[in-house]
């Protein structure tokens, strides 16, 4: 049982190395973002999902690790794996793997925010291209700058200037 501990405990090693390698992608991606340089997204983006394949392969061939040591451990119920295994395994490697299983859960957390940032820098900049669209292709809302009787609704070929703000 040690020796697959072990292993357990090196593939929890992995993963969190693997999730710092996405959050490093994701810091780049958000330099990239802001610098507009798509050429470097692109190659960011084949990393991202490299990464994620790669967590993806680890997830599975440790639930199976869990599994050959807890034949009890479903993954399909709602607490999470390390709660559901820690009865059955020695207390020193529980803290070990407590805090591997932690550090993973912050690093969650950590990818879960940077991702809403860089989506975030993206809505925010589809946005600014579509409000520039708008103004050149005079396809916006057609609200005027004036009302009542300073109203220009009733001229066909008013200055979009005055339609829309800068």
């Amino acid at each position: 049982m040690e020796k697959k501990l072990d292993i357990i405990e090196k593939d929890l090693q992995k993963k969190v190395l693997l999730y710092e390698e996405i959050v490093e992608c994701l810091k780049r991606e958000r330099k990239c973002l802001i610098e507009v340089d798509m050429d470097e997204l692109w190659d960011i983006s084949k990393e991202k999902q490299t990464v994620v394949s790669d967590i993806n392969t680890l997830r599975k061939r440790l639930l199976e690790r869990v599994h050959d040591i807890v034949p009890a451990f479903h993954i399909e119920q709602k607490e999470s794996w390390f709660s559901q295994i820690s009865p059955y395994i020695p207390s020193d490697y529980c803290e070990r793997l407590k805090n591997l299983y932690h550090t993973l859960m912050g690093l969650k957390m950590e990818i879960k925010m940077r991702s809403k940032e860089n989506m975030s820098i993206i809505e925010d900049s589809i946005g600014v291209l579509d409000d520039i669209i708008s103004i050149i292709a005079n396809t916006g809302r057609s609200q005027v700058t004036y009302n009542g009787e300073c109203s220009l609704n009733g001229r066909p070929k008013d200055n979009i200037l005055l339609h829309r703000e800068a």
